[in-house]
């Protein structure tokens, strides 16, 4: 577990008691004036926003590593997830951390494995509004680590079943290991992938594997120099790959209901 909150952390959630208490007194205050729904100036799309801050939105979560989180110069809005999950219409929310797996914890700064931050208060700090796809990304930290499969079942196990309970009503795609630099899956990767599609059947998740994503063939043109982490041309090619593997699990384009 991991106590404490860096300054981001603190100014989201000082954000989020912001809206809620504007929620709650129907006030909005905005270049110096007070808004209310009952302003007889305001549009009906104005006292749509003021309601529902979230009006006409429907979200997305992304949680993982580095491959979702960014890294070496590519954003988070520059990640495959991302850019796949924006371009069918969602807001998007991302989660997670560089480094971390089911099991294991940052070398870099300790930030904890993907049971933690799923179990402690950062997931309180997940979005408020119904989330209609979870997207779940994770694996090559604990290859790279030689964590035991049996292991890697049981937290991912726990980690789909805790997301699943906190949003029954959404989509469950859970991502394999991404293949290696040369674009094959060996050694640990292989059996941790298994691991995960099990955990996936176990939970009723739909399991996505990337081998078809990264390819002896396409390896060279996605992943970047430090021979782990996409490019971001690269994470652009592998936003088209996972665009299609969610169309055929049923995820589309979103069509905001009028």
């Amino acid at each position: 577990m991991r106590s404490g909150f860096p300054a981001t952390r603190w100014a989201f959630q000082l954000a989020v008691v912001a809206c809620a208490l504007a929620l709650l007194t129907g006030v909005v205050v905005t270049e110096g004036r007070e808004l209310s729904p009952t302003d007889p100036s305001l549009s009906a799309a104005q006292i749509d926003e003021l309601t529902d801050p979230w009006a006409g939105q429907v979200h997305a979560l992304a949680f993982g590593d580095s491959y979702f989180t960014g890294s070496d110069g590519v954003t988070r809005s520059q990640t495959f997830g991302r850019i796949a999950l924006n371009g069918l219409g969602y807001t998007v929310t991302q989660s997670g951390h560089g480094g971390t797996g089911y099991v294991v914890e940052s070398r870099v700064d300790g930030w904890p494995n993907f049971v933690s931050q799923v179990s402690d208060s950062a997931l309180g700090e997940l979005p408020v509004p119904p989330i209609s796809v979870v997207l779940l990304e994770g694996g090559v930290n604990d290859a790279l680590s030689n964590v035991p499969a049996a292991l890697i079942r049981t937290n991912a196990a726990w980690v789909m079943a805790s997301l699943r309970d906190r949003y029954p009503l959404a989509k469950h795609v859970v991502l394999g290991v991404p293949p290696d630099r040369a674009g094959r899956l060996t050694g640990p990767r292989v059996a941790i992938n298994v691991a995960i599609r099990a955990a996936a059947l176990a939970t009723r998740w739909t399991f996505v594997d990337m081998r078809s994503f990264i390819t002896p063939a396409t390896a060279p043109t996605i992943i970047g120099p430090d021979r782990l982490h996409p490019t971001l041309v690269g994470h652009q090619k592998l936003a088209a790959q996972l665009s299609a593997q969610l169309a055929r699990a049923g995820i589309g384009p979103v069509r905001v209901p009028r």
